[in-house]
């Protein structure tokens, strides 16, 4: 087992080193890969670990709705999403969980953002 802090700060990061910004963190267990809050920057930090953000994480879990734990969010189903319309596959399932109202969140996401389907 594995885990990895890319963020423990709150919704005001910190400009002095070390940085803290924010919240997300990932357990990583045989094949599964769950990510626990994906604030902003945790994308940029996962890759910068040199993690394929395209098979990683296998398991979102959300803890609530306040951008400095879901942000990124957006930036990850969009990754993936581009990936499969130009490579024409996904690399993995992405099992996503939160809060009530979740699903509805996830579901209208990119309603009335045509370029963003």
């Amino acid at each position: 087992m594995e885990l990895t802090f890319f963020g423990t700060g709150s919704s005001t990061p910190t400009p002095s080193k070390p940085l803290r910004s924010y919240s997300g963190f990932s357990v990583e267990i045989a094949d599964a890969f769950l990510l626990f809050d994906i604030g902003p920057g945790t994308i940029s930090k996962m890759l910068e670990k040199g993690i394929d953000i395209q098979k990683k994480p296998t398991d979102l879990f959300l803890s609530h709705f306040h951008l400095d734990h879901c942000l990124d969010y957006i930036t990850l189903l969009k990754a993936r999403s581009l990936y499969a319309k130009y490579h024409g596959r996904t690399e993995s399932i992405l099992n996503a969980y939160g809060p009530m109202g979740f699903q509805k969140f996830s579901k209208n996401l990119f309603e009335g953002i045509e370029q963003w389907k």
